[in-house]
């Protein structure tokens, strides 16, 4: 089932040919980032150049196994098609025999799809953030991206849209104000967290953030848009649950997870943490 896969073969060099412009991007990715800690590091063109050899073997293997074709590299399908193959019988003999290369390939590749999407849904952040008291109607550019509906219960996610060739999925303003309301507009990381009056809304200033991605929403049957899975933050703990060290993304995960887990499951929506720390590379 994991067999040897080399260079020459020619389903190595239609694997690599036919994503050749992801695989560069990902090699380039391995040579300026370590994932110890989220910290720069130099490494060293041959080393990341064998991680780029070794995801395509991978990629080859989750086509010949699961008999699903990828289609597009960076997408959150083809991210839990990779992820799961170490799951898979036979993987960690594999891995072992390889020297832990695959893992570790596996590893950079997990984490260069969680940064990319999570900074894509991060504009759309932003947008909410500035939007959620603006009437639809008042910019109808807008209408494709938001849209305002009572959530009383479960519901099956909205087809995703294409803006720039990038999947997107629609976001429920009102979901953004009872969440707000809910917080009663004060850090929920830290109540002490004092910012100023937003001019919108006469109202202490925060930042929506879904504990659960929308990037990911691909991976659940109904919606994750929901009040209880959007958290309130100051602007500088939303910047840190985005681009801080590890420690500091793991503890605010982890605390929010517990609190909010069981109110998700109630929406029908089911995340281990471990999975949830996966898709903040922490």
């Amino acid at each position: 089932m994991f067999r040897k896969i080399w260079a020459k073969d020619l389903d190595y060099k239609t694997m690599e040919y036919k994503f050749s412009s992801f695989f560069s991007k990902y090699e380039n990715y391995v040579r300026t980032y370590s994932l110890n800690l989220g910290e720069v590091s130099r490494e060293n063109t041959g080393t990341a150049r064998s991680y780029r050899g070794y995801l395509i073997r991978i990629f080859i293997l989750v086509e010949e196994i699961t008999g699903i074709k990828i289609k597009r590299p960076m997408d959150i399908n083809t991210y839990q098609l990779v992820k799961n193959i170490r799951q898979i019988p036979g993987y960690k003999e594999f891995n072992k025999k390889e020297g832990y290369f695959p893992n570790s390939a596996i590893n950079y590749y997990l984490s260069l799809v969680t940064k990319v999407t999570m900074e894509q849904e991060t504009e759309l952040d932003i947008i909410s953030n500035e939007f959620d008291e603006v009437k639809l109607n008042s910019k109808p550019e807008l209408e494709k991206v938001f849209y305002e509906s009572e959530i009383l219960r479960p519901e099956i996610a909205p087809e995703p849209i294409e803006m720039n060739n990038i999947k997107r999925y629609r976001r429920n303003i009102l979901a953004v104000k009872k969440a707000k309301e809910a917080a009663n507009w004060i850090c929920e990381f830290d109540e002490k967290h004092v910012t100023f009056i937003n001019n919108l809304d006469k109202k202490p200033f925060v930042e929506a953030h879904h504990l659960i991605p929308m990037s990911i929403q691909e991976l659940f049957i109904y919606s994750i848009d929901i009040p209880d899975n959007i958290i309130c933050l100051c602007p500088n703990c939303h910047r840190r649950i985005h681009y801080g060290v590890k420690t500091d993304k793991r503890e605010m995960i982890n605390k929010f997870y517990k609190e909010r887990a069981e109110k998700i499951n109630e929406y029908k929506i089911s995340c281990d943490l471990k999975d949830l720390e996966l898709f903040y590379g922490v």
